[in-house]
Formats: C-alpha cells, sequence, structure tokens
C-alpha cells in the first residue's frame, strides 16, 4: 500500500510538473509576444476613432495625439457623494484642473464695457467632457465661442462640469455641492441620455451610477485581506493567454447567449429617474435663481441615414440598442416632459446634419459638437420666461429696497 501511494504521489507530481510547466511555457511566450497583455488594459487604443467618417484627413494627426494624451489623464481621484473625479492633466489638447474641471477656451469672458460675465454650467457625461475633442472642440469651448460673437449676449464664462461615465443623478449632486458652498451659476446646461440609458443596461436598474456592481465589491474591502488577494489574482490570471485560450474554446464548443434585460421596465424607470431629477433641478432653480434648459443627447441609434461607419458602431452594440430605442421612444411621448418647457429632445439634431456625425455609438465629431452647442445657444438666447420670481430674486429685490 505504501508503495502503491508513494507512485501515485509521484504520479501527480509529475502531471502537476507538465502542467505547471506548459502553463508556464504559454504565458512566457506571451510575454514575450505580447508583454502588455498583462498590464491593465488602456482606457482606448491607438486605432479607436480614427476609422470614423466624421473625420476629416486634418483631423488624423490631432486625433492620435488626442489618444494618448486622453489614456494618460485617464485617471480620476475619489470624490464623496459623486464617486470620481478627474486627476489634474496638462497636455496638449487636454487639461483638467485642480478641482477635476476641465480646459474651456473662454472667448467671451470680457467686454470693454467691464459688465460682471454670466456664469453658465453645463454638466453631463463623457460626451459633455469632450471626449474625442481638443479642449477648443468640446461642447463649452464650442458655446463660449458662439456667445462672443453675439454682441448683445454680454460676456460670459463657460464652465464644463462634464465628467466621464456620469449620469444625470450624479450631475444634480455635483451642482448641488456648488450651490452648498455658494458657487452658483446663472445658467445650468444639462446634456443626458447616454449614460442613463446605458447606466441602466450594465447595471440591470435604472437610476444607479455605471457599474454600481464595483462599488459593491469594493465596500468593506480593506477589512477583507483574503479577498483583496482573491480579487487581484482573479484580475491578473483573466489577462493570462491560458485563460483567453480556455475562454475562446469554451464560447467555441459551449456558447452562451447573454441575457437581455426587460428593457420595457428598464425603459419606463430610466423615463422616471431623469423625470424626478428634473423636478429637483426646477426646485433648485427657483431656489437659487438660475436658469436651466435640460436635453436629451442624439445617438446613433436613432439616426435615420446613418453611414456606413455610423451603422457599423450601431451594429457592434446591438445587445444595447433595443434598450436605447425603447428609452427614446418614452422620452419622446413622455407627457410631463413634453410639458416642460425647460426639457429639449434634440435626439434628432443630427438628422439633416448632412454628414456623418458619430466617431463611436455615443461621440461625436467636432463638428457635431458644434452643431449641439448651437441649439444649446438658441435655448438661452431666447428662453422661455417663467413669470414666477424665484426666492433668490425675491431676497434681492428686499435687499435693494432695505439700501435705500
Amino acid at each position: 500500500m505504501r508503495q502503491k501511494a508513494a507512485a501515485l504521489a509521484r504520479y501527480l507530481a509529475g502531471i502537476s510538473a507538465i502542467v505547471i510547466g506548459l502553463f508556464a511555457l504559454i504565458e512566457l511566450g506571451g510575454w514575450i509576444i505580447h508583454p502588455s497583455r498583462y498590464k491593465e488594459p488602456p482606457a482606448v487604443t491607438e486605432e479607436v476613432w480614427l476609422e470614423s467618417d466624421a473625420l476629416t484627413p486634418g483631423d488624423i494627426p490631432w486625433m492620435k495625439e488626442f489618444v494618448d494624451e486622453f489614456c494618460r489623464s485617464y485617471r480620476a481621484e475619489w470624490k464623496s457623494y459623486v464617486y470620481y473625479r478627474r486627476y489634474p492633466f496638462s497636455g496638449k489638447l487636454i487639461n483638467v484642473d485642480s478641482a477635476g474641471i476641465r480646459r474651456t477656451v473662454q472667448y467671451a469672458l470680457h467686454d470693454t464695457a467691464g459688465a460682471r460675465p454670466r456664469r453658465i454650467f453645463l454638466f453631463g457625461g463623457s460626451t459633455m467632457w469632450g471626449t474625442g475633442a481638443r479642449d477648443s472642440g468640446t461642447i463649452p469651448s464650442a458655446l463660449a465661442q458662439i456667445i462672443a460673437a453675439d454682441t448683445e449676449f454680454g460676456p460670459a464664462e463657460v464652465i464644463n462640469m462634464g465628467e466621464t461615465g456620469y449620469v444625470s443623478t450624479q450631475e444634480l449632486i455635483r451642482l448641488e455641492l456648488e450651490l452648498r458652498r455658494g458657487n452658483i451659476p446663472d445658467i445650468v446646461l444639462l446634456y443626458d441620455g447616454g449614460n442613463d440609458t446605458y447606466g441602466a443596461y450594465l447595471d440591470g436598474e435604472a437610476g444607479l451610477p455605471q457599474n454600481e456592481i464595483h462599488r459593491v465589491t469594493e465596500f468593506n474591502l480593506l477589512k477583507n485581506r483574503w479577498q483583496m488577494i482573491k480579487l487581484g489574482l482573479e484580475g491578473y490570471l483573466e489577462r493570462t493567454v491560458t485563460a483567453g485560450m480556455l475562454s475562446g474554446l469554451r464560447s467555441l464548443f459551449w456558447p452562451t447567449q447573454p441575457q437581455l434585460p426587460e428593457h420595457l421596465k428598464l425603459a419606463d424607470g430610466v423615463v422616471k429617474m431623469y423625470r424626478g431629477n428634473l423636478e429637483i433641478l426646477e426646485a433648485l432653480s427657483i431656489q437659487y435663481g438660475f436658469r436651466y434648459e435640460a436635453f436629451w443627447q442624439p445617438v446613433v441609434f436613432v439616426r435615420p441615414d446613418p453611414s456606413p461607419y455610423e451603422r457599423k458602431q450601431s451594429e457592434q452594440q446591438r445587445m444595447v440598442r433595443p434598450l436605447f430605442l425603447d428609452v427614446y421612444r418614452r422620452i419622446a411621448h413622455d407627457p410631463p416632459l413634453g410639458a416642460n418647457p425647460h426639457f429639449h429632445d434634440i435626439s434628432g439634431l443630427f438628422d439633416r446634419a448632412g454628414m456623418p456625425v458619430y466617431i463611436d455609438f455615443l461621440h461625436v465629431s467636432e463638428a457635431g459638437n458644434r452643431i449641439v452647442a448651437r441649439r444649446m445657444y438658441e435655448k438661452i438666447r431666447n428662453p422661455i420666461h417663467d413669470a414666477r420670481p424665484s426666492r433668490r430674486t425675491e431676497k434681492r429685490a428686499m435687499a435693494h429696497q432695505s439700501a435705500f
């Protein structure tokens, strides 16, 4: 019995040594051929967006440089209540200050009369922040340039409060934090739709920040050393060549169909949550005396005449496309939103653009950003005035009367 046990032990040890040796050889070869595979993957790769037919030949050189800066600037720090904001970054095309705010070219900050500039806060996700656009080509910079050409509008300070991945609730909380510390704007513009919908798809529940499951996993992680080690090993092993081979074989022989979310339930939830956020924003605007306009953004799924590249982007995101179509249909036919004069469904803004505008299913070219900025300008230039005075306006009037 002892001899048989010893023989079995030697046999198992030999098999284990062969398996470990084979694994080591495969991974060594993978490391030699493709060492970056074992590192944290970049935010985007060099070829991203370059095939877009929305770019002109003159855009290609700076877009390559933009991708490099985008990857280097794609770092965030923890920020209470809103989860995160970008670290400061200084580059040729991308600049972020110590408050996590991306640079906006202030074309219309001053005038010869010395009037106080109107302060305009723009909130949104990566489309507002300016993914795929230089500092000078973001929606806020385009809006500042348009305003500068209007001598009657007066000077304006345009501030880009957008952040990659933010949903409308995070934007609202960020606005509340600014108001709490006395940083009160004259005009607030919201640009939403993509992240609220995509976040609902990722989380399986409307109204949550994107990838909420990560926050659930991270909660109390520092108190569980073994869980931290386990997550670290899993993250590393997922990037190995062996794991890639096994995953490929499993998909080949045992394909699994991804579970589609309940579109109708999720779509109703997205519309309800967004509508509720606008109700809160309305109350804040009355209390603090600022004007607001909210814009429901375009996405490639609803474009009736997509270019070949845009059609390809839509097809690549076919899993989430049905949810987007459901949400956008409900937004267009929602009575409370339709009755709100400060809400604008501009999802069809590019229908008559006469040119490709999308660099992926959500982000658009700098020319597309200028079209969006033009529509925003039209709404703030010719607003529908609310007859109700704000509490802040009343307080200002009382203070003015008491001064005399």
